[in-house]
């Protein structure tokens, strides 16, 4: 199973929604909303769950992001999905490679 790894932003996306009405208001009831820090290749589901029980732990605090760029995916005129592109910040690259 191809499967990436994430954090979820939950009641954080208020700015997200905001910038997504202004640009692709057919996407703003998008729930997914979420920062990827790294896709993986195939995973057996033993790897999944080895993973999952890893990171359920996990803790980190609060951090902000400065936005970079976004994009539309497949395209700009019927996007079914749009990439915020974060500028690389100390916190995220301390998650991504911890």
């Amino acid at each position: 199973m191809r499967c990436f790894l994430s954090i979820d932003l939950g009641a954080y996306s208020g700015s997200i929604n905001n910038i997504q009405l202004d640009t692709f208001p057919s996407l703003l009831k998008t729930r997914d909303k979420h920062i990827t820090l790294l896709f993986f290749n195939e995973l057996s589901q033993n790897e999944i769950e080895l993973m999952h029980n890893k990171l359920k732990d996990l803790y980190f605090d609060k951090f902000s992001v400065q936005l970079d760029e976004i994009r539309a995916f497949p395209n700009e005129v019927e996007p079914d999905r749009v990439a915020i592109y974060i500028k690389d910040t100390f916190k995220i690259m301390e998650l991504k490679n911890s």
